[in-house]
């Protein structure tokens, strides 16, 4: 007999539509010490926790694949194994893929290789669970770092700022160079970890996030306001453009949003069309349109286009992964696109990057009106 080497209390979830099989392979388990409940494709599926799947069927259908996609959503926080035993050999390793089974063996199964690979498949569950487990741990210490370097970072800025503007006393000519190069490099840093803890906020779902009635547009000219000396000192035109009709007033663009993410979204953006661009221009483009996906809504569309350097094919697809960026020109620390996609996302809208023609980028957001719930 074999023993239960992985936990005296695992819980193995049998799913199959030959009721005759499935009770011959929980009595195999349990006879070994494991907890065993048996469930049918179209049956009402328990709620408890369970640390192993066993599908057990002919030709797996999609009502399988619905049932364990299920069980993995009510336990995100675990990794759930999935063993197929099918007799049908030829499509065997296609069908394990569609039903995303991590093993499959031929049936009938034979009891001594049915428990070994039971057990194989527990003990990666349990080494999957502990690398989790790390890996939520280095998590959350990078984030309470961060959030212990936010407090002196901008203690020490405030300090510098006050000396540069003589709270201490005449501060030496050739010491405010200095000090303002600091004071710079110091608000970077304070930056970078703002991004940092707002990108780990968002991937753990801990942003708290206030949605109201927003105005794009106007918030869109505030940031172009805002920006334009910026891009008019390297000599680039940054304009607004909104979509009019002939004879009508300028449209109200309104969505339901967090109004403090959508501004850093839009001034991400924006910043950063202007610090790659070296020549020509940038422009903010706003207008509505509707959206067939998923159904048909109401949405709003900001494209921000440049003339600037572009982005090379190789470097589209990783775009708005973290720490990732443009190889064209290497400045800055990969997050803010990163945290832009999260945004969005938050709102449940997308964001999207073409090359434009000729020369430059076009970085569009679509945004519904109203999020549904």
């Amino acid at each position: 007999m074999h023993t239960n080497s992985s936990s005296p209390y695992s819980r193995i979830l049998i799913l199959g539509s030959l009721p005759t099989e499935c009770q011959w392979l929980q009595q195999i388990l349990t006879t070994n010490g494991y907890a065993v409940s048996i469930a049918e494709p179209d049956g009402q599926l328990e709620q408890a926790p369970f640390d192993l799947v066993i599908l057990h069927a002919i030709l797996p259908d999609l009502r399988h694949r619905a049932l364990i996609q299920q069980i993995r959503q009510q336990q995100m926080a675990s990794f759930i194994p999935v063993l197929l035993i099918t007799a049908n050999d030829s499509l065997s390793l296609l069908r394990s893929l569609e039903t995303e089974a991590n093993d499959f063996m031929a049936a009938p199964a034979e009891p001594n290789h049915l428990l070994n690979r039971v057990q194989v498949l527990l003990k990666w569950k349990q080494l999957m669970e502990e690398l989790i487990q790390l890996n939520q741990q280095r998590e959350d210490f990078v984030a309470c770092l961060l959030h212990d370097l936010r407090s002196p970072l901008s203690a020490t800025n405030q300090v510098l700022r006050q000396m540069l503007q003589g709270v201490f006393g005449n501060t030496l000519p050739e010491l405010e160079l200095v000090l303002n190069q600091i004071a710079e490099n110091n608000q970077s840093l304070i930056l970078m970890v703002e991004t940092l803890l707002d990108s780990y906020r968002y991937e753990t779902g801990q942003q708290s996030l206030n949605f109201l009635p927003v105005d794009l547009a106007a918030l869109s000219q505030q940031i172009v306001d805002q920006m334009s000396p910026l891009a008019t000192q390297k000599g680039l035109a940054l304009t607004l453009h909104l979509e009019v009709e002939p004879g009508q007033e300028p449209p109200v663009m309104i969505v339901l949003g967090d109004h403090t993410a959508l501004y850093r979204l839009l001034l991400n953006l924006i910043s950063n069309a202007i610090q790659y661009t070296e020549s020509g221009s940038i422009e903010v483009r706003l207008y509505s349109s509707v959206s067939t996906q998923p159904s048909t809504r109401e949405q709003i569309t900001i494209e921000v286009a440049d003339t600037g350097s572009g982005i090379p094919t190789e470097g589209m697809e990783t775009i708005f992964e973290r720490f990732q960026q443009s190889s064209a020109a290497r400045r800055g620390y990969g997050l803010g696109l990163y945290l832009s996609k999260q945004i969005v996302e938050s709102h449940q809208g997308s964001l999207t990057v073409r090359v434009n023609q000729g020369r430059g980028s076009v970085f569009t957001i679509r945004l519904p009106t109203r999020p549904t719930n």
